[in-house]
């Protein structure tokens, strides 16, 4: 059983080790000055908008000028999706930097930087400038995988806590007073504990892109217990205390029911909930479309995946060894119809969560989520498979009711044994995939995220912006600068898209000038998806004409 276990592991550290930097999930939507923008007066302050409420006691907003020295003063201002950061008096003309870096509803960081000038003349590489501090605000890569393998123990530990009482207050009450059950129970509740206390300074170290041994400073650690994460970590610890007292209560006696006697199901089961609760409202079940339904799904299918995987691991580890027939003949039939049950809950919880999450083919195949979802389904029905043979070798092994011995047979026990092998750690591969759904960006938001590119036309630079970079409407900048980043006004600019694919163009977006080095066009119509042919024209004087061409891929509705 070790062995099996520490195999169990590997598969759980490969799965978490691979992926685990974690993608934006809210964006910046606006801000002023805008990106690029030349200003005639300097701004009093710095005024973010994001698409969803954030916060800002992990992140910052700075400002620098040309020569990387800070110029913002005090603290941020912060309001929903709102964040403002005052700036000193009377800057001088130049250019400067904003980085910025808060933390979206369900605990991811998010970070970006732009540049602005005031006056007409620049000062300063600002676009080199903001990219190397927006590298160096990227994090510790260390602090990435630690955080997705706390966040796996904590996935497991709680799932397995929940499930395999639940399974045994369902299936096996006796169960719950056996030394095997027991030791299972206070393991998963010790992962679940130790796993929510060392999120809490890991969490802040993470979205605050500080380095590890920072895990352990109390400025970051009472600084995440300001968020919903963290208030959320309390609440699941003060649950696992009363969990805990509840197991200790259950263990004063001898007699095998006394833990259902001592404390009434319900309240068990309440408990149950809460716990499983914490682990939606600090994820994407309480943010984003429709939160009333989302939660209460999230709850019902990590029940459902508690049950199952909690109810296998019970049978493997402690009822198989036990080579009881009339236990086995009683029990595992049981487990079969709440493992049918459990399937049936995950099948309609998980085709809502797919559609929140997701929402359209092309969001499975075109982005990391969808992709982390595919592999979730595929290992989903293998494990489904190779429970409907568990259920074939009950059917075949204990045909009688709960009175009836089992059959005396090696080969029913040893295929049923070696199905509920494969089905534990498949089911290990499903925590550690859903783990990393939690700490990646959903579909639907990685689908709406714009398309930027900067082109190279001669001695020109082009920024250009198209959100969303998805078939109908969509809001275009183009920005033109010189090499050093300055602010590089032209006489005109078109830009045109062309579908070689369909033969469709050139289509020539109607452009408008914004501003100084600026154009723009709202409400732009792109009819079709697939990758389309970007040129942009500048005619820089009577004399220059330059070009840049780029690939836009378009996604669908």
């Amino acid at each position: 059983m070790t062995r099996f276990l520490a195999g169990i592991a590997a598969v759980a550290v490969v799965l978490v080790g691979w992926a685990a930097p974690a993608s934006a999930h809210a964006s910046l939507e606006g801000s002023s000055p805008t990106a690029g923008a030349v200003l005639a007066e300097p701004p009093g302050q710095i005024e973010l908008t994001y698409d969803e409420p954030v916060e800002v006691s992990l992140g910052a907003v700075r400002v620098y000028d040309s020569n990387a020295e800070r110029v913002d003063r005090g603290n941020v201002d912060h309001d929903g999706d709102a964040v403002t950061q005052a700036v000193e008096p009377d800057l001088a003309d130049g250019s400067y930097v904003v980085t910025w870096r808060v933390v979206s509803e369900d605990g991811h960081p998010i970070h970006g930087a732009f540049t602005f000038q005031v006056g007409d003349v620049a000062t300063g590489d600002t676009d080199a400038l903001a990219r190397r501090l927006l590298a160096a605000d990227g994090g510790s890569e260390a602090v990435g995988v630690l955080y997705a393998f706390v966040r796996f123990a904590l996935f497991a530990g709680l799932v397995l806590l929940v499930g395999a009482a639940s399974f045994c207050l369902v299936a096996w009450p006796e169960g719950l007073g056996r030394p095997g059950v027991r030791r299972l129970l206070w393991w998963a509740w010790g992962a679940a504990t130790a796993a929510t206390v060392v999120s809490v300074g890991v969490h802040g170290a993470y979205v605050g892109a500080l380095p590890l041994a920072d895990a352990v400073d109390v400025d970051v650690v009472s600084s995440v217990f300001d968020t919903r994460y963290g208030r959320t970590a309390l609440l699941r610890l003060v649950l696992l205390v009363v969990a805990g007292t509840a197991l200790l209560a259950g263990g004063r006696t001898d007699e095998r029911d006394a833990p259902v006697a001592t404390v009434p199901r319900v309240a068990l089961g309440v408990l149950g909930v809460a716990l499983l609760v914490t682990l939606g409202l600090s994820g994407h079940a309480a943010t984003g479309d429709l939160p009333a339904l989302a939660l209460p799904a999230d709850v019902v299918h990590l029940a459902a995946v508690g049950l199952w995987f909690g109810g296998l691991v019970v049978v493997l580890s402690v009822l198989l060894p036990t080579g009881d027939p009339a236990v086995l003949a009683r029990v595992v039939p049981r487990f079969s119809s709440v493992a049918f049950a459990s399937v049936a809950a995950l099948v309609v919880t998980g085709v809502f969560q797919s559609w929140r999450q997701a929402g359209s083919l092309d969001a499975l195949t075109d982005t990391t989520y969808g992709n982390l979802l595919l592999v979730k389904l595929a290992l989903f029905a293998v494990m489904v498979g190779f429970g409907y043979l568990g259920r074939r070798w009950v059917q075949r092994g204990y045909r009688g009711d709960a009175d009836t011995e089992a059959a005396d047979d090696d080969e029913v026990v040893a295929g049923y044994r070696r199905s509920i092998r494969v089905e534990t750690v498949l089911g290990v591969a499903i925590l550690a995939v859903t783990a990393l759904l939690v700490n990646a960006q959903p579909a639907r938001s990685a689908l709406a995220q714009p398309y930027t590119a900067e082109l190279t036309a001669g001695e020109l630079l082009i920024d250009v912006a198209i959100d969303p970079a998805k078939a109908g409407p969509a809001e275009v900048h183009v920005y033109t600068l010189t090499p050093t980043g300055a602010v590089a006004d032209v006489e005109d600019l078109t830009l045109e898209l062309s579908l070689p694919a369909r033969d469709l163009g050139p289509l020539e977006i109607p452009l408008e000038r914004a501003g100084p080095g600026h154009f723009s066009a709202y409400d732009v119509e792109i009819p079709l998806p697939g990758d389309w042919t970007l040129e942009v024209h500048a005619l820089v004087d009577d004399f220059t004409e330059v070009e840049a061409t780029d690939t836009l891929s378009v996604r669908g509705r």
